[in-house]
């Protein structure tokens, strides 16, 4: 089956650019139409820890 797979072109698994004047329409839309808040509840706790660990400058308006 492996064998069979590998000669077919499986697009849905094909790299894809999220970033720049390749970027795929879903993304492009994305990026227009939503805005980051910041971190939330308890990840956000544990993600800020860390970025305020690593980076000074950091400030999470989400849950402070």
């Amino acid at each position: 089956m492996l064998k069979t797979l590998a000669k077919h072109h499986l697009p849905q698994f094909a790299k894809i650019d999220v970033f720049g004047e390749n970027q795929i329409p879903l993304y492009k839309w994305l990026e227009e139409n939503s805005k980051f808040e910041g971190f939330s509840g308890f990840m956000g706790m544990i993600v800020s820890a860390a970025a305020k660990k690593n980076d000074k400058d950091y400030k999470n308006y989400g849950w402070l």
